[in-house]
């Protein structure tokens, strides 16, 4: 997007991201404290634009509303970025683009927490979601070998680490929180048996249910295979469980269309 205009023969032009995923990480973070912090949306102007008081205090009346409109479409875009916005934070690193990098066992706690903090509002729920999925640099070495930037992921490091994140405040973890609903939005297209349908196995997974039971189910509660499919990319457990559930749905559609035939 861009707007130009003239002021006492001096030309003025600026230009704002097409769309969330065109944000830099500074901007994905203030544009939600813009939005959820009250008083501060007037600094939309700045965060998106990059426009200066001063030069927002010469534009007309009409300018500044088409401009804030402009701004505020953003809000409306349905789907959210599934690019990861904050690669690093306090020092730490994130995981990769549509959470590909991710493990089994860090999706089900990062993902409890997500919900927890959403569903109200309560910081230490959401300081718990970025201490699971932000984690310290790993070298090299460790990364070629293991694919991924982060130190591997261990669940009693999670209450180790929230001290880092004591000055996360609401508006950093709801920008955090949206780029994760943007991952899930895409899993939607890549896994659609686990994360769309209208079957109540799928709504409930949907509803987000214990991933515990989940993953136990897919072992069959055998303990030991659980301790291993909680290491396990989180991508192929998604696979797995989605093939599972599409096997099961041709197999309920079978077993009752011979119920039909035989009900002849």
């Amino acid at each position: 997007m861009e707007v130009s205009f003239k002021h006492k023969g001096k030309k003025y032009r600026y230009t704002a991201p097409d769309g969330l995923a065109e944000m830099t990480a500074k901007q994905w973070v203030e544009w939600h404290r813009c939005l959820y912090v009250v008083g501060s949306r007037m600094m939309l102007f700045e965060v998106i634009w990059g426009t200066p008081v001063q030069v927002v205090d010469l534009l007309e009346d009409e300018m500044k509303a088409d401009i804030l409109f402009l701004t505020e479409q953003l809000e409306h875009i349905e789907v959210l970025p599934s690019k990861w916005m904050m690669p690093e934070l306090f020092g730490l690193v994130g995981p990769d683009d549509l959470l590909t990098n991710l493990v089994f066992e860090e999706w089900m706690f990062a993902d409890k927490f997500c919900e927890g903090f959403l569903e109200t509002g309560d910081l230490i729920q959401g300081r718990k979601f970025l201490a699971a999925i932000y984690r310290e640099k790993v070298g090299q070495e460790q990364y070629e070998y293991h694919g991924d930037w982060r130190v591997g992921f261990r669940k009693n490091d999670i209450e180790v680490r929230l001290k880092k994140f004591e000055k996360a405040d609401y508006a950093t973890i709801r920008a955090i929180a949206n780029n994760w609903i943007g991952c899930k939005q895409e899993f939607k297209e890549i896994f659609p048996y686990v994360f769309r349908g209208n079957n109540e196995g799928v709504d409930a997974v949907k509803k987000n249910f214990s991933w515990l039971d989940v993953g136990l189910s897919m072992v069959e509660d055998n303990p030991v295979e659980f301790l291993e499919l909680e290491k396990t990319s989180f991508f192929l457990v998604m696979k797995a469980l989605d093939n599972k559930i599409k096997k099961d749905d041709e197999m309920k559609e079978k077993m009752e269309e011979q119920k039909r035939k035989n009900s002849k």
